[in-house]
């Protein structure tokens, strides 16, 4: 008995914020207006090849849309990426059942 199963996030209408945050939470990393790289690669649990795909292809149409789902938004301070908060739970959204997957990784 002891502890309690924590909630199942997988309600379509789970939020971005929502699925960051479960996966701080289980991955331990404290919520922050912006991520390095390597926090990325343990938020999204990709290798550095594909993060690198991920921003340097990043593009948007003229009307803001972006191009491709996987494409992460981006900035460098110093030559050292940077993923706003705000980005990050945009691409969950976009990638919601790759961030279910990353929730609930080795739940039985």
């Amino acid at each position: 008995m002891g502890k309690e199963e924590p909630e199942r996030l997988q309600r379509d209408d789970a939020t971005g914020k929502q699925l960051l945050t479960a996966i701080l939470d289980r991955v331990g990393l404290p919520v922050r207006p912006c991520y390095c790289r390597g926090d990325v690669l343990r938020i999204l649990g990709v290798k550095r090849q594909a993060f690198s795909r991920m921003v340097n292809f990043y593009d948007e149409y003229p009307d803001g849309r972006i191009v491709k789902p996987w494409m992460l938004d981006s900035f460098r301070v110093l030559g050292h990426y940077r993923v706003p908060f705000d980005d990050l739970t945009a691409w969950l959204e976009r990638n919601r059942e790759k961030a279910l997957e990353r929730i609930h990784k080795n739940d039985d």
